[in-house]
């Protein structure tokens, strides 16, 4: 019969398990009985090197479990660390969109029973049912999954409701496109608006809204619902933010999984060279033979690829600890102390060694990490909630200060009554320039937008500016740069002189 420790030796060979192969380092210790396999293990343990086989294999079981450990517990808390809040909003905002659309299909129900009824008991009903829909949902929240016994399960099941499909609620079907986000958003709105007993044109009621969700006014929900009243675009755009914001964290996750993939296979294969070469000095080949050898040919190694590992660790630093972008993050780059000179790019994809970016004019552009990693980086999905960029105007210097007077506060006026578009706006005048003829107005408008959402930004600006200047053309304020006379300098004969014509702009 084979005796048991070979066994157990052919076992940790196939899988290396920690528990077999650390045993492996006490068998010429421990006492067997009974005697008989006391017997068969002396002739075993007489094969040639085989206690340094077993010393070997313990060592490299324990040692790729303290690299797997180290390993693991550093990305889990890198992951933990960079996701864990904003993963914790979106889905806090995925819950709360779930129990809008549960009250939006309890409020359409009790409409379609009522739809014979007047108007009145009709609206009664709708209402009743949506108060039922919020107490039962008070009652039995809605459970998604994520619940786990640490940190990190509960991350990880919260992402495995994100990375299926938009669930809107019974009655509604899931959400796989942004269009359909779109259109479940309109189908939703007008129950919810008829559940609160207003019409269509009047909007959703935030503070009803909250109500509803058990939200205060410093919750996350607070921070979705910023418009009061909730129009109907405006209840779209949060559904299609919530829709995008699911799909780009799973989308950086795959991504930050991928890097943690080929981090580990660079860390196994130098832990598996290092066992290898530990094994062949082990049985026989003198080390002082192969030191100059192995020196050169490390130094050879790293010479000719110490750029792509240069930009390698580059990468992983960049990408991994300080992760300056997510996928579908909107981004500007500049030189340290320069301004801007890019145009905006939103993160396509991330990988160790190069980053790939869309321009908002759908340029397609590929830039190293390591390129990046002494750039100054704009990103614009981390800044501020309330973006303020200024806008100038050029008001004729022969204005008389009434007519001045009333165009500040017809902007001012304008930027209060649309209160869609802006928070709160300041205007000054930044500069005089009585030889142009014109003195700089400076508008400084807070955006309602956020900074990524591009397009509203200028549409917003757009209809701002279309505004002033009908303005100005009705009250008759019109800038004209006026006209110039100069000399211009003329070489003639390789002598510099004063040319006698003179020029008009």
């Amino acid at each position: 019969q084979i005796p048991s420790r070979v066994l157990i030796v052919i076992a940790g060979l196939a899988g290396w398990p920690i528990t077999t192969l650390a045993w492996l380092c006490l068998l010429n210790v421990l006492p067997f009985t009974p005697d008989a396999l006391a017997l068969r293990w002396q002739y075993v343990s007489a094969i040639q090197d085989f206690s340094s086989l077993c010393i070997w294999l313990a060592t490299c079981a324990v040692t790729k479990a303290i690299l797997e450990v180290g390993l693991q517990m550093t990305l889990n808390g890198l992951t933990l660390n960079h996701y864990e809040t904003r993963i914790q909003s979106a889905v806090a905002v995925y819950v709360s969109l779930r129990k809008l659309f549960a009250i939006a299909k309890a409020a359409e129900k009790a409409k379609a029973k009522h739809s014979r009824s007047s108007y009145k008991t009709r609206n009664a009903a709708v209402q009743g049912a949506a108060a039922d829909a919020v107490a039962n949902l008070e009652e039995n929240d809605i459970d998604i999954g994520v619940s786990g016994p640490s940190r990190f399960n509960r991350l990880h099941g919260s992402l495995n409701i994100l990375a299926g499909p938009f669930q809107v609620g019974a009655g509604f079907r899931d959400v796989s496109t942004i269009e359909k986000a779109r259109i479940r958003a309109r189908q939703a709105f007008y129950p919810l608006v008829k559940a609160q007993g207003r019409s269509k044109d009047q909007g959703l009621s935030r503070e009803k809204v909250l109500q509803w969700l058990g939200a205060g006014e410093k919750s996350i929900e607070a921070g979705i619902f910023t418009m009061d009243p909730l129009c109907e675009e405006d209840f779209v755009a949060v559904v299609e933010r919530a829709y995008k914001e699911q799909r780009f964290i799973t989308a950086s996750m795959s991504s930050f999984d991928v890097c943690n993939d080929i981090l580990w296979r660079f860390f196994f294969a130098g832990w598996l060279v290092s066992m290898v070469l530990t094994l062949t000095f082990m049985f026989g080949v003198d080390f002082r033979e192969w030191v100059m050898p192995m020196i050169t040919l490390t130094v050879s190694v790293c010479w000719v690829l110490s750029r792509m590992l240069g930009d390698m660790i580059q990468g992983a630093i960049f990408v991994l600890w300080i992760r300056p972008f997510d996928i579908g993050d909107w981004i500007k780059l500049s030189s340290p102390g320069q301004p801007s000179k890019s145009d905006e790019m939103a993160v396509r994809s991330i990988t160790l060694w190069r980053t790939h970016f869309v321009s908002i004019t759908g340029e397609q552009k590929l830039i190293q990490n390591s390129v990046m990693n002494g750039m100054c980086i704009t990103n614009l999905n981390r800044s501020s909630s309330s973006p303020c960029f200024p806008i100038k105007i050029l008001v004729p210097a022969v204005t008389a200060p009434a007519k001045v007077t009333e165009l500040v506060d017809s902007i001012r006026q304008y930027i209060t009554d649309k209160d869609t578009d802006w928070v709160n706006g300041s205007l000054l005048v930044s500069s005089m320039n009585y030889s142009a003829g014109y003195m700089a107005l400076d508008i400084w408008p807070t955006y309602r937008c956020l900074h990524q959402d591009l397009g509203a930004m200028s549409d917003s600006k757009t209809r701002l500016l279309l505004f002033i200047h009908s303005y100005m053309q009705i009250a008759g304020i019109a800038y004209v740069r006026p006209v110039q006379r100069f000399t211009d300098i003329v070489n003639e004969g390789g002598k510099r002189q004063s040319s006698p014509l003179a020029f008009e702009l």
